[in-house]
């Protein structure tokens, strides 16, 4: 069993919003990449209107074809620092102490060190992996952060290994 210091670490959570927002989100991938195609065409179109006619019309729609494209990153990374930061802050005193405990049969929490309650992976919904962690949806939606840093017994690799054969298991969405 892989044990892991229950954290509201920002780098965790930046790196699971990114993982769940852009990795692992087909639809926004595409999304993004359609707005980027658009963007530059009607830039090229309007400088290709604007050399063509002599025109400086279009020159503005240029400009803000440009513009859009470099602030739309900045906004995306405006939205996930505050998410970020609202996300880290707090954090009630019952959750000091606390420890996730992850095995092939169930994932265990402990504080200080007793057993205060199990998951079943019949309960886990969804899994996704990112830079900084693992990450586990349960069943009513609540999110479990086990984080490359957390490690507080056993390997990181070991608990990885468990759940990416657990996350395999999981049904596929439609």
């Amino acid at each position: 069993m892989t044990e892991f210091r229950y954290e509201r670490n920002k780098e965790t959570i930046k790196d699971y919003l990114k993982t769940v927002m852009f990795r692992d989100n087909t639809a926004n991938k595409v999304l993004l990449i359609s707005l980027a195609v658009c963007l530059i065409v009607v830039a090229a179109a309007g400088v290709v209107y604007s050399v063509i006619t002599g025109s400086m019309g279009m020159i503005a729609i240029t400009v803000t074809a440009v513009v859009l494209a470099a602030v739309y990153p900045v906004i995306f990374m405006v939205v996930i620092n505050r998410l970020t930061v609202k996300l880290s802050q707090g954090g009630a005193a019952d959750e000091k102490g606390i420890t996730i405990g992850v095995s092939e049969s169930n994932i265990l929490l402990l504080r200080n060190n007793n057993p205060c309650g199990k998951i079943e992976w019949s309960e886990i919904t969804g899994i996704h992996e990112g830079k900084s962690g693992l990450y586990l949806i349960e069943k009513e939606g609540s999110l479990i952060i086990l984080g490359k840093d957390s490690v507080a017994s056993g390997t990181y690799d070991e608990a990885a290994q468990v759940i990416r054969i657990k996350k395999a298991a999981l049904p596929k969405e439609a």
